[in-house]
């Protein structure tokens, strides 16, 4: 560094070693944004090699097709094929061209963001796109993908499928809301708005436990569901609540 071409040759002439700095995972992303963007475009079918990364540039978010092992230390979790590249930096990618999206990561320097949840986000926008074409349930859950839900003021989980569980660090149990879909909340959205929300889905979810009133009335109901009824007029227990039953 500060060094003129003369100094840097006559010192790779007199040395007799020779050290070279890494550009960086960050800098051989930019290297080949630039000399992607110099080349003639692909079918936007056919997967493109940008540095040690192979996308194919989909709507709404480019692909992963390919990577070099060597990528995985630069994320927290392991990229797999099908994740989706849904932002650089802190601009998102959803619905950019091939040329957006190569000129984002021409001045890339702090993070690429990928679904974290291979193969929930298409599978969710998917699920939303068809259930809006069809009439809604009424009173009855619906399944949106690997989840049941019932739609009220904030939707609730019915039932979720096994393989769904992986996705989450806790275990969803029945009962538990859908609070939150990529950053936006739910509270007093209709199904219709929700629904929008999933067709653009990126991959962030966040439900809330079930208030531990309306949990332990559901446990305690489900038990008494097993035992006799009370003589009429005696009072029962219903989980901390004592009622009377009357017609």
């Amino acid at each position: 560094e500060g060094k003129t071409r003369r100094e840097i040759l006559t010192a790779l002439v007199d040395g007799d070693s020779v050290s070279l700095a890494s550009p960086g995972f960050h800098a051989e992303l930019r290297f080949a944004a630039e000399e992607a963007l110099e080349n003639p475009t692909l079918a936007a079918s056919d997967p493109e090699w940008i540095g040690p990364l192979q996308l194919r540039f989909e709507d709404p978010y480019p692909t992963v097709a390919g990577f070099h092992e060597s990528i995985h230390r630069h994320f927290p979790q392991p990229l797999q094929i099908g994740d989706e590249l849904y932002a650089v930096d802190d601009s998102p990618c959803e619905r950019l061209g091939r040329e957006e999206v190569l000129r984002l990561l021409l001045t890339t320097d702090k993070a690429l963001s990928f679904s974290s949840t291979a193969g929930l986000p298409k599978t969710l926008r998917a699920e939303a796109k068809a259930a809006l074409a069809r009439p809604p349930p009424g009173d009855k859950p619906e399944w949106i993908g690997p989840f049941f839900l019932r739609w009220g003021a904030v939707p609730s989980v019915v039932d979720v499928q096994p393989n769904a569980q992986r996705h989450f660090h806790a275990p969803l149990n029945v009962g538990d809301r859908l609070a939150l879909v990529d950053g936006t909340s739910t509270r007093g959205l209709s199904r219709e708005s929700i629904l929008h929300l999933l067709c653009s889905f990126r991959g962030g979810m966040g439900f809330e436990p079930e208030p531990r009133l309306a949990r332990d009335l559901r446990q305690a109901a489900r038990q008494l569901l097993l035992e006799p009824a009370p003589a009429p007029g005696a009072p029962e227990w219903v989980g901390a609540l004592q009622v009377v039953w009357s017609d």
